[in-house]
């Protein structure tokens, strides 16, 4: 098991009612793509049960170094561990992590790459997006949401796409209550067609076993590489 270590809560931002940012104080050596453990209970931290809660890493290698801070977006779920706990913090207070774990990482055997997402799915992908941006790997992102509300980053998406002729970026709203929305409408698995080879690509699925078990039935027997983040 990796070792705690003790941080303290930089901020805390709720975006919607249930969903917010937040970011620790660490030092922490990780590569893009990995999680972390939040303890909530410092004497059983090994305990599945009531000890820890995994949450991604949201910001890049590189912005942590230079920050001191990491960072997750958390969606709290009603009577979640995690949820409850985080929702008690106040800046300032004093937190034990530990970390980082996880093989949800960039295939360096590659230099095309699809990530495919729903919801707070994005947090390790926005990471890995982030410290490769600037590479000559092809980055092509599909990220799903209810509302335009909880997709995530968008601005920060398309800015990027207009800025990087690497970055490939398509958003859809499977609930679209935003009379402005101009964008995708509909599941996810129905714009896969926006991918115009599969073969020759590494998929990155990140979300909950639902969307994950949809995706695989589309894409398992055509894709190069296949890596898998499951939130539940």
């Amino acid at each position: 098991m990796k070792p705690i270590f003790e941080s303290k809560l930089l901020y805390k931002k709720y975006l919607t009612e249930n969903l917010l940012i937040v970011g620790f104080e660490a030092d922490l050596d990780f590569k893009a793509g990995q999680f972390f453990h939040i303890i909530t209970d410092k004497d059983n931290p090994d305990d599945e049960n009531i000890g820890f809660r995994p949450y991604s890493i949201l910001n890049s290698p590189d912005d942590a170094v230079s920050r001191r801070v990491i960072e997750s977006f958390i969606k709290l779920i009603p009577g979640g561990l995690g949820s409850d706990y985080v929702k008690t913090l106040e800046v300032g207070d004093a937190v034990t992590l530990r970390g980082a774990f996880g093989r949800f990482q960039l295939d360096k055997s590659n230099d095309k790459h699809v990530f495919l997402c729903v919801g707070t799915g994005i947090t390790p992908i926005n990471s890995i997006i982030d410290q490769n941006i600037n590479s000559e790997n092809e980055l092509i992102l599909l990220h799903s949401a209810k509302t335009k509300e909880e997709l995530l980053y968008y601005e920060k998406f398309q800015e990027l796409k207009r800025q990087h002729s690497n970055f490939h970026y398509f958003a859809t709203l499977t609930r679209n209550e935003s009379p402005d929305w101009e964008g995708l409408t509909g599941r996810l698995t129905e714009h896969l067609n926006l991918i115009n080879d599969f073969s020759d690509k590494t998929f990155y699925i990140c979300g909950v076993k639902d969307f994950i078990i949809d995706i695989l039935a589309l894409v398992k027997d055509k894709a190069k590489n296949i890596i898998i983040e499951r939130y539940n």
